[in-house]
C-alpha cells in the first residue's frame, strides 16, 4: 500500500507537465495537485511523506526537463553521452528536494484532512515558498514554475502583472489543489458548498480582471512603429555552428536573411536587425571580407539601421557571452556581457578546484555586471539579456529609475532540438513582458523567435527548426515606476503571509 501511494505521488507530478508549454492543458494542474494532496494525506510516516514529495517533484521535473539531456547527444559531444542519464535525472532529483521538504513539513503538521481547511492553507504556503526558494538558492532555476501553466489561459496569467509569477504560482497551487482538499474534507455539504463558492468566486474574479485588462485600449505612444525589428532565425545546427569549414556559409545565411527587401522599408523608420546568441565571434570582426559583407547588407537600408547580435567575445581577461549593438559601419555602440551564467555549462562552481577544460575546451566565461538599461542614439532604451537570463523574475531590468522601454533576449537553444525546451523558454519570456510592462523581443538560432507585447501577447512568432525572418514594429510599453519591482516583491510576501495567517487562524477551528 505504501508503494501504491508513492506511485500515485509520482504520477501526480507527471500529470502537471501537460499544463506547461507547448501543450498548455491547464486542467491537468488541477488533476496533478489534487491527486498529490490526497496521496500525501494518506502517508503513514514522515519518511513516506518525504518520499511522496520527492517523487512528486521528481516526476514533474523529469518529464518537464528531459530535453536538457539533448545537449549531450549533439554530434561532436559523443564523448559525453555516458553522462546523459545524469543530465536527465540529476537535475530533477536536485529540484525534488524542494517539494520533498514542503511535503514533509505539511504532513508533520497533521493529517491534511484533519482540522481542515487550515492544513490546506499551510500546504499552499509551504509549496509556494518552495517554488520561490527553487528560483533563488544556488543561483536559482525557476523553470516551469506552476504559474506558467496559464500560458493558454492568458486572462488568468494577467495576475502576474501586478503581483508577479511567484504570487501567481502560490495562488495556482491553492486553486489546483482545492478539489483534492474538498474530497478529503470531512464537513457538511453546506460548508463545502460555501467554501467552493468562495474559491470559484476568486477564480472568476481573477479571470474577469484579466479579460478587462486585455481589453483595455493602449495608450498613445509616440514611439509606436518608429522602430522596425528584423528578427533573423538562421536555424544553424549546433554541430555546424562552430565548424570552421562552414563559417562562411553560416555568415552568408545570416546576411541573406538580413537584407533589406522591397516593401518592408518605410520612410522615417529605424530598423534593428537582430541576430541570435553567439551568432559570430570576435574573429569575424578581424576578417576584412566578413566585415565588408556585413557592411554591404546594412548599407542597403535607406534609413537608420543597427545590427544587434550575440557575440562570443575573446578579451585579455577572458571570454564573454555578449550582446553588442553596431551601427552600419560596424562601430560598437553598446556592449552587454551576460551576467547570469549557466552552472556547469558556462562556468563550474568552485572552478578553482576543478579543471574546466575537459567540459568545454576553455576556462569558462567571465560574468558581466548584471541587468542594465542600454541607450543607443535614436532607439528607445532597452534591457539586453542573453539566453536563460530571461527566466529570472525580477532580475531582467536594471534596478532604479532608468527603466527600459523594451527587452531584447537573444538565445541559441539549438542544443535542445525538437523538444519542449524552446517553447517553455518562449513562454517564460511572455511572463517577463507581462511583469515588467514592456515588450520582449526574443531571437533564437533555431527558434522559437518572436515579439511579445507589454501584456504578454504574442505579436509575431516563428516556427521551431525553420530558417526564417520576421519584420515587426516595436509594440507599446506600459508605464511602470521604478518602485514596481519592490511592490511586486512585497506582494509575494503578502500572499505567502496571507496563507500562513489563514492556517494559524483556522487551525483546529473549522472542522
Amino acid at each position: 500500500r505504501s508503494g501504491a501511494r508513492l506511485f500515485f505521488a509520482f504520477i501526480a507530478g507527471l500529470s502537471l507537465v501537460p499544463a506547461m508549454s507547448p501543450w498548455g492543458l491547464w486542467p491537468f494542474m488541477f488533476a496533478g495537485f489534487s491527486l498529490f494532496y490526497i496521496a500525501l494525506d494518506r502517508a503513514r510516516s514522515g519518511r513516506e511523506a518525504l518520499l511522496s514529495g520527492a517523487l512528486f517533484g521528481f516526476g514533474f521535473h523529469l518529464l518537464g526537463l528531459w530535453w536538457i539531456g539533448n545537449a549531450l547527444l549533439v554530434p561532436g559531444n559523443e564523448s559525453y553521452r555516458w553522462a546523459w542519464p545524469l543530465a536527465v535525472a540529476g537535475l530533477p532529483l536536485l529540484l525534488s528536494v524542494f517539494t520533498a521538504v514542503a511535503a514533509v513539513l505539511s504532513w508533520r503538521a497533521g493529517r491534511l484532512s484533519t482540522s481542515a481547511p487550515g492544513r490546506f492553507f499551510l500546504f499552499t504556503a509551504l509549496f509556494g515558498l518552495a517554488e520561490w526558494l527553487r528560483g533563488h538558492i544556488l543561483t536559482g532555476f525557476p523553470w516551469n514554475l506552476y504559474g506558467y501553466g496559464w500560458t493558454h489561459l492568458w486572462a488568468i496569467a494577467q495576475l502576474a502583472a501586478p503581483i508577479g509569477i511567484y504570487s501567481l504560482t502560490t495562488i495556482t497551487i491553492f486553486w489546483a489543489g482545492f478539489p483534492g482538499f474538498l474530497t478529503l474534507w470531512n464537513a457538511s455539504f453546506a460548508r463545502k458548498a460555501l467554501f467552493f463558492g468562495l474559491v470559484a468566486a476568486s477564480f472568476a474574479a481573477a479571470y474577469g480582471y484579466g479579460v478587462s485588462r486585455l481589453a483595455a485600449p493602449e495608450k498613445d505612444d509616440a514611439e509606436k512603429n518608429a522602430v522596425v525589428l528584423l528578427l533573423v532565425q538562421p536555424n544553424i545546427a549546433q554541430a555546424e555552428k562552430w565548424d570552421p569549414a562552414r563559417a562562411r556559409e553560416n555568415l552568408d545565411t545570416l546576411l541573406s536573411l538580413s537584407e533589406s527587401r522591397p516593401g518592408e522599408d518605410k520612410p522615417g523608420h529605424t530598423t534593428v536587425v537582430i541576430w541570435p546568441e553567439t551568432s559570430i565571434h570576435t574573429g569575424f570582426l578581424r576578417d576584412e571580407q566578413a566585415v565588408a559583407a556585413i557592411r554591404r547588407v546594412l548599407a542597403g537600408y535607406p534609413g537608420p539601421v543597427y545590427l544587434m547580435t550575440g557575440l562570443l567575445r575573446a578579451e585579455k581577461e577572458g571570454y564573454y557571452n555578449s550582446l553588442v549593438v553596431y551601427d552600419r559601419e560596424l562601430f560598437p555602440l553598446a556592449v552587454y556581457n551576460k551576467s547570469h551564467l549557466v552552472p556547469f555549462g558556462e562556468y563550474i562552481p568552485f572552478q578553482e578546484l576543478f579543471s574546466f577544460g575537459p567540459v568545454t575546451g576553455f576556462e569558462g566565461f567571465s560574468a558581466g555586471r548584471g541587468p542594465e538599461t542600454a541607450t543607443v542614439l535614436d532607439l528607445p532604451p532597452f534591457s539586453p539579456l542573453v539566453c536563460y537570463e530571461v527566466i529570472f523574475p525580477g532580475a531582467v531590468v536594471e534596478k532604479g529609475p532608468r527603466r527600459p522601454k523594451w527587452i531584447v533576449n537573444v538565445t541559441n537553444d539549438a542544443w535542445y532540438g525538437d523538444s519542449p525546451g524552446p517553447y517553455q523558454h518562449f513562454s517564460t519570456a511572455r511572463f517577463r513582458a507581462l511583469e515588467e510592462g514592456v515588450p520582449v523581443v526574443r531571437v533564437a538560432n533555431t527558434g522559437v523567435s518572436g515579439v511579445i507585447d507589454s501584456k504578454g501577447r504574442v505579436v509575431a512568432q516563428t516556427d521551431l527548426l525553420r530558417e526564417e525572418r520576421a519584420t515587426v514594429a516595436l509594440p507599446f510599453s506600459v508605464e511602470k515606476t521604478s518602485l514596481y519591482g519592490w511592490i511586486r516583491s512585497i506582494s509575494f510576501v503578502f500572499v505567502l503571509s496571507f496563507f500562513f495567517l489563514l492556517y494559524f487562524t483556522t487551525f483546529g477551528r473549522i472542522k
